[in-house]
């Protein structure tokens, strides 16, 4: 099957909505007029926008309110909002055409990194660089998908690591992409907060 910037098999956009909703994320309907205003053709899906659900709840903290991120940096196809995927053993990157994330994969792990230092107990400062170097829901099948979460992180006294999830999703679409990504964002950061204080590795 050669692939298509449209995928043949994410469902209506309101069962993505309400499945998203279940799943702890919030899907933002935007306005569907430009697509009922097109001119000899059926109107267009309503766009859905898909974030990170709340902060999971967390028994123990590491000490890392002192970690700062001092810079978050990725590659070009990671700088916008759209939600990327690829197909069985086609490795060419494609993008849902009626689904994005509100800000770039990037952006929305930073901020989930500052939350969880927000809420972590006091500790030694400490800068920390990350590269987001993957952020991707790969297809094995048209029913069944993961979603790839890589990066590498610098800390301030030399120290650098690679992090990577793999999350099966729960859906084989852009709402079950966005649940996987909540669930490898959290999990990346689980580690890497350990891992960032000095004394625990």
């Amino acid at each position: 099957m050669k692939p298509t910037m449209h995928p043949p098999f994410p469902p209506p956009g309101l069962r993505t909505a309400r499945r998203g909703l279940a799943l702890g994320l919030v899907a933002l309907p935007l306005s569907s007029l430009l697509g009922a205003c097109a001119v000899g053709g059926p109107p267009l899906p309503p766009l859905r926008q898909y974030e990170l659900g709340p902060l999971p709840a967390v028994a123990t903290q590491p000490q890392a309110g002192g970690v700062v991120l001092a810079s978050l940096q990725g590659p070009s196809w990671l700088s916008g909002p759209e939600m990327a995927y690829t197909l069985g053993s086609e490795r060419q990157r494609q993008f849902y055409r009626d689904a994005r994330w509100v800000a770039p994969p990037g952006e929305l792990l930073a901020e989930r990194l500052r939350q969880r230092v927000a809420r972590s107990p006091a500790g030694p400062r400490l800068l920390l660089r990350l590269h987001l170097e993957e952020c991707l829901q790969v297809f094995a099948t048209p029913t069944r998908s993961e979603l790839l979460l890589r990066l590498r992180a610098e800390a301030g006294d030399g120290r650098v690591r690679a992090f990577e999830r793999r999350v099966p999703t729960p859906s084989a679409d852009a709402a079950g992409g966005a649940a996987a990504l909540t669930q490898a964002v959290d999990g990346v950061l689980d580690e890497l907060l350990v891992w960032a204080v000095p004394g625990n590795t």
